[in-house]
């Protein structure tokens, strides 16, 4: 029994047209041709025309060249179902035409052989002038289409289904901010910028149960996903470092919507000095130090106060030993580096001798446990008000629903409710949001929490242990500003954090004698010498971390301590320049010793 084929595509971009109507239109001109629906195989598929790897088009030329006489004929609606680049297309009509097997185009109601069994010229003609119209259709359909979509960005709508994590579209199609996922954005780059690593950050939230992009959008949807996982569902995806790197990195976030080559402006979700700061240290981060073998104990948490930018840690046996700002190095900063062994030792000899750490570090199970507690807390918090949210947003439902079916409706009284509503439901959503944003920091401080490294005999045995050392500064180092005094001394504003908060109201001013670590001036020794204040009458004032106090008054106000520590009459309290002993101090290498 003599058989036929027909060959149906429609392309992966026409998401919404389906080939059953080419299947039913060439089925219809095979019977009228004496054929019968059992005389008749479907090859049918979506995808582009310019693919030239077709799972069905290799399916049925690879069922001819092995059988020649399996088909008859081969239908197909029009020229560029069969492909849509003309070099491609024009080898498969000659390898069929070689086979002997005729082509059938209905749009020109010809076949490529014709009754005699010899090639159709005309049909030949025709063809290759309609496979380059649909060739330059197709990129003609293609620009117009990019012109479309650039059209729709420029004016600040989306050109696809898809949008960043933390925005979303309006009834209208303009990009506009998640609510909800705003939050996550701002979570991710103010843990990043405190000094929270990405993978960190991404386990924080895998463990908040925070749902990914694809979790949230397409939960039922099946993704390609890699080597040894080759396809999962979208709520199966959980967050990793990379994602939470590609948030960080991406503009939008400061209202920079990249199209093209073109910039366009959208609300931003981060203010540019944080979008900065943190792409800043992303790239000191994949730049420095990634085949050292020192740690540098303060990585990440200093900042220069000129500036804003981070320092970094630079050292080279017997040279330079320093931490200094990431924009000296193209010689923007003029703001002045900082011995690594005198910083790292006097936050060192801080950490041991304050008794309010020192409280923290004697009961670091009971520490962790009252975090645990008051997470537990909040997240039961945070169910009451989601409830809560749900409820009042049902309340103003019914409202709507009595208005509408009321004869005779009172509008005052109905908008007098209905902003009664809406203003309860904007602040049990900040509750929300408060709420939040502490459940992210205390499930951060959790994931990092290490209870070896708060025990007091573990951080005096740690001291020429510098990875210890290194958990040890993070659990309780916020953040150091610095910033040149003259005179070989330098003003380290340092924030301490307890249980994972920051101490932000009582920061402590080091006056630290930069210069004591260099030999010259008759010095044989080095001398690490600081002075430390709680307050200050000019107290140092910071916007994104640059200095904002002028600085001369703060130099005269250190001077004015100077004198007054030289006193010896002990009439009036006075602050003492603390000199750490040879014994307690940290060296990167022991070759400094």
């Amino acid at each position: 029994m003599d058989k036929v084929a027909i060959y149906a595509r429609v392309s992966t971009a026409d998401g919404k047209q389906s080939y059953e109507r080419q299947i039913q239109d060439l089925t219809r001109i095979a019977l009228q041709h004496g054929y019968t629906n059992e005389q008749i195989d479907v090859f049918a598929e979506m995808v582009s025309g310019y693919q030239k790897e077709r799972p069905e088009m290799i399916r049925l030329l690879t069922t001819v060249e092995n059988e020649p006489q399996t088909y008859k004929i081969i239908y197909c609606t029009e020229i560029s179902r069969v492909g849509r680049n003309p070099k491609n297309t024009r080898e498969i009509i000659d390898k069929l035409t070689e086979l002997n097997i005729p082509l059938w185009i209905d749009s020109i109601k010809q076949a490529t052989i014709d009754n005699s069994g010899k090639r159709n010229i005309i049909v030949s003609i025709i063809l290759q002038v309609l496979m380059e119209f649909s060739d330059l259709e197709s990129e003609q359909m293609k620009t117009r289409m990019a012109s479309g979509k650039m059209k729709r960005a420029r004016e600040g709508k989306t050109s696809n289904s898809v949008q960043p994590y933390g925005y979303t579209s309006d009834s209208n199609g303009y990009v506009i901010i998640d609510g909800d996922e705003r939050l996550i954005i701002e979570q991710i780059f103010e843990s990043y910028q405190s000094g929270i690593g990405t993978r960190i950050i991404a386990q924080t939230l895998n463990t908040m149960q925070v749902p990914t992009t694809h979790a949230k959008r397409n939960p039922n949807k099946v993704y390609n996903y890699n080597k040894s996982i080759p396809t999962i569902e979208g709520n199966e995806i959980k967050w990793t470092d990379v994602v939470v790197r590609q948030i960080l990195i991406n503009p939008i976030y400061k209202g920079e919507r990249k199209y093209k080559d073109e910039i366009i402006k959208v609300e931003p979700i981060v203010s540019v000095e944080v979008f900065d700061f943190c792409n800043e240290l992303l790239k000191t981060k994949n730049t420095r130090n990634i085949l050292t073998k020192h740690e540098y104990l303060l990585k990440d948490l200093i900042r220069c106060g000129c500036c804003g930018r981070v320092y970094m840690g630079r050292y080279v046996l017997g040279g330079d030993a320093v931490y200094r700002c990431t924009s000296s190095l193209k010689k923007r900063c003029k703001n002045r580096s900082i011995n690594i062994s005198l910083i790292e030792t006097i936050i060192y000899s801080l950490i041991l001798n304050s008794d309010a750490l020192l409280k923290t570090l004697e009961n670091p199970n009971e520490m962790l446990n009252q975090i645990k507690k008051e997470l537990k807390q909040n997240e039961q918090l945070l169910k009451n008000e989601e409830k809560e949210l749900t409820a009042k947003q049902k309340q103003l439902e019914n409202l709507l629903t009595t208005m509408t079916l009321s004869a005779n409706p009172n509008f005052s009284l109905y908008t007098k409710l209905e902003n009664d509503i809406l203003t309860q439901i904007d602040l049990i959503k900040n509750k929300i949001g408060l709420l939040t944003k502490d459940i992210f920091s205390k499930t951060t401080t959790i994931q990092n929490f290490n209870i070896e490294a708060t025990s007091r005999d573990m951080i005096v045995k740690a001291q020429h242990n510098r990875h210890e050392l290194k958990n040890i500064f993070k659990q309780f180092v916020q953040g150091i500003v610095i910033n040149d005094l003259g005179n070989g001394y330098i003003l380290a504003n340092l924030t301490i954090k307890i249980n994972g908060v920051p101490y932000t109201n009582q920061r402590l001013k080091l006056f630290v004698f930069a210069n004591g670590v260099r030999k010259y001036g008759g010095r044989n020794e080095k001398t690490y010498k600081y002075l430390s204040a709680l307050h200050l009458i000019n107290d140092p004032t910071y916007k994104n971390n640059i200095l904002t106090t002028e600085i001369q008054d703060i130099k005269e106000e250190f001077e004015y301590l100077v004198e007054q520590s030289k006193d010896t009459t002990g009439l009036i309290p006075i602050l003492k320049f603390y000199n750490i002993p040879r014994e307690n101090r940290l060296y990167i290498n022991e070759c400094d010793l």
